[in-house]
């Protein structure tokens, strides 16, 4: 009986290099988002569906755009996400380029680009080194569509 795959993985057919062997393998299939602000598209991102609005919110938080909540656009559009942050300046995260689900900085125009303009964070909020080693294991059971699309182990 064949297992279900978990959310994000599909069967492919591959060929294997140097054999040539062909084989079925599990790899992560990945879609594109677009996050809105105010109706108005704003970016779009590549990423494995789900979990949309804290992606979408992640982003804007490494833009620096103060948004207060992410849900369902008002057309409740496929792989699109609506932000509500109304107090931020467009033209400042305004690109060209696609936007990937990588560190943010692909797709910025110049150097200056990079660096966000947002607020500070003050905390005394303090993390143990050991926790932060642990958090890969920990996290792992978490993360079923990894486990079932690399070869990699420990």
């Amino acid at each position: 009986m064949a297992s279900s795959l978990p959310r994000g993985a599909v069967r492919v057919e591959v060929t294997r290099q140097p054999t040539g062997a062909l084989e079925s393998d599990t790899v992560a299939w990945e879609e594109p988002l677009e996050i809105r602000i105010g109706g108005e598209p704003l970016a779009v991102t590549m990423r494995t569906p789900g979990h949309d609005e804290e992606l979408a919110l992640g982003f804007c938080l490494t833009e620096g755009i103060p948004a207060r909540s992410a849900g369902p656009t008002a057309d409740l559009a496929a792989n699109t996400v609506e932000v509500d942050a109304s107090e931020f300046e467009r033209a400042s995260v305004q690109r060209s380029f696609y936007t990937s689900s990588s560190c943010g900085v692909c797709g910025k125009g110049a150097l200056e680009a990079v660096a966000v303009s947002a607020p500070r964070v003050e905390s005394r909020l303090t993390v143990a080194p050991s926790v932060v080693a642990a958090l890969p294991d920990r996290l792992r059971p978490g993360q079923p569509t990894f486990a079932a699309t690399t070869r990699w182990t420990r």
